[in-house]
């Protein structure tokens, strides 16, 4: 037999689980966004599959209930750095697209320090994002963890409470 508190607990979970998507509304100039608007609610299973969904042209709000964490996914990477001209940075920056030989970011002068980086934090390996998601977070649980998105040529989008935490933070 099934207490009273039990059955409580499980009516709780299953509003809290309906309820869940954007709340409220746009304003000012994304007045018009409904991002993956009437979509199902869809919950993720594994990290592959969110970069797929948010990368397909299907409508859809994706509700991030926990850390999804891509550091190490793609591999880490150990190579020359170089240490910034208007920065103080003590790690070094990372020479993605020769930006260290550019003389006018980097001290030349000075030695390459050696860093090693997350591959899936640096800017060429960011989830494209498509047209017409909704990207929710519930509660404190919902943040990617070492990779960020990109959005480019994609409309009506709807980030809500979403937070990106560790994208090579040592490093510029």
């Amino acid at each position: 037999m099934v207490s009273f508190k039990t059955l409580a607990i499980l009516m709780l979970s299953v509003i809290a689980v309906d309820a869940a998507g954007v709340i409220g509304k746009a304003e000012g100039f994304a007045v018009q966004a409904t991002g993956g608007g009437t979509a199902v609610t869809v919950f993720l299973k594994d990290i592959n599959e969110l970069v797929i969904w948010l990368s397909d042209d299907v409508k859809r709000t994706i509700v991030l209930d926990k850390t999804w964490d891509f550091i190490g996914s793609m591999g880490s990477k150990t190579e020359k750095g170089c240490t910034p001209l208007f920065n103080i940075c003590i790690n070094g920056a990372v020479d993605i697209n020769g930006w260290c030989e550019q003389a006018a970011n980097a001290n030349q002068a000075l030695a390459k320090p050696t860093i090693t980086y997350n591959v899936a934090g640096i800017p060429l390996n960011t989830i494209k994002l498509d047209s017409n998601k909704s990207i929710v977070r519930v509660g404190f649980a919902g943040k990617i963890k070492g990779r960020g998105f990109y959005i480019a040529g994609a409309t009506n989008i709807i980030i809500q409470n979403v937070e990106f935490i560790e994208m090579n933070l040592k490093y510029i």
